[in-house]
C-alpha cells in the first residue's frame, strides 16, 4: 500500500533553524534544473514542491497568480509561509531587485565577481550563479554517469 503523500512529501522536508526559529523547509528530494524541488504525484506527474506544500497547508493558487518566494528566495524551500500569490511582473520585480543585492548563494558561498556566472534565461532576464555551486552539480552529474556506465 502507498504511503499518503503527505508522509512522502515530508519526508523530503529538512527544517532548517536560525537562532532557535524555523526558518526553511529545505527539498532534499529531486529538483529541476532551475532549483525548485519536484514532488512526484504518480503516473508520470511532478508538480513544484512549494505549490504542493502551499495548496496542501493553505489552499489552492488563484488561477492568474503565482507564488512568490517573497520571504526566503530559496527556491529548493517549500515552506508554505514563506511563498504567496502574485502576478508573474511582480515575482519578477521582486527577484530581481532581491537578486541584484544578494551577497550569497543558496548554499552560503559568497557572490564575488571571481565566482558569480551570468546566464541569459530562455524566457528573459539574466541570472547570477554560483560558480562553486555549478561545479559541485556537474561533478556529482558525472559521478553519477560514471557509475551507470
Amino acid at each position: 500500500m502507498p504511503k499518503p503523500a503527505i508522509e512522502r512529501f515530508m519526508a523530503r522536508i529538512e527544517k532548517r533553524y536560525v537562532g532557535g526559529w524555523l526558518r526553511c523547509w529545505i527539498w532534499t528530494g529531486g529538483k529541476n534544473d532551475r532549483g525548485y524541488g519536484m514532488f512526484y504525484l504518480g503516473n508520470g506527474k511532478y508538480i513544484r514542491a512549494h505549490i504542493w506544500s502551499y495548496e496542501y497547508f493553505i489552499g489552492p493558487v488563484p488561477p492568474d497568480k503565482e507564488l512568490d518566494h517573497f520571504k526566503c528566495y530559496n527556491r529548493a524551500c517549500a515552506s508554505p509561509y514563506h511563498v504567496r500569490p502574485t502576478t508573474h511582473l511582480e515575482n519578477i520585480r521582486n527577484a530581481v531587485t532581491h537578486n541584484s543585492v544578494k551577497t550569497h548563494c543558496v548554499n552560503g558561498h559568497p557572490l564575488t565577481p571571481e565566482n558569480t556566472r551570468y546566464i541569459n534565461r530562455k524566457r528573459g532576464g539574466v541570472e547570477r550563479c554560483c560558480i562553486i555551486c555549478d561545479r559541485q552539480r556537474g561533478a556529482a552529474y558525472r559521478e553519477r554517469k560514471r557509475k551507470h556506465d
